[in-house]
């Protein structure tokens, strides 16, 4: 059904906005300088799995997103 197609990819487009808007919020409010200094951040997780390493997130749906690590590290700064 197409409908059901749009609305997946959507979906799929929401929740990578919204971990690019969780990674960025703690710099913004100054409780961090960087995304991975901040110490509740999943960024450190991604940039693990990206690199090979078993994580104890479920990453593939956003990594899915993009075609590298450096694409995901750009999206997110």
């Amino acid at each position: 059904m197409p409908g059901q197609a749009r609305k997946k990819s959507s979906t799929g487009i929401y929740h990578v906005m919204l971990k690019g808007i969780d990674d960025r919020n703690p710099v913004k409010a100054g409780m961090a300088r960087k995304t991975d200094r901040y110490p509740w951040s999943s960024y450190r997780q991604y940039l693990e799995a990206y690199n090979g390493k078993n994580t104890q997130l479920s990453t593939d749906r956003i990594m899915g997103y993009f075609q590298s690590k450096k694409q995901f590290e750009t999206f997110i700064r």
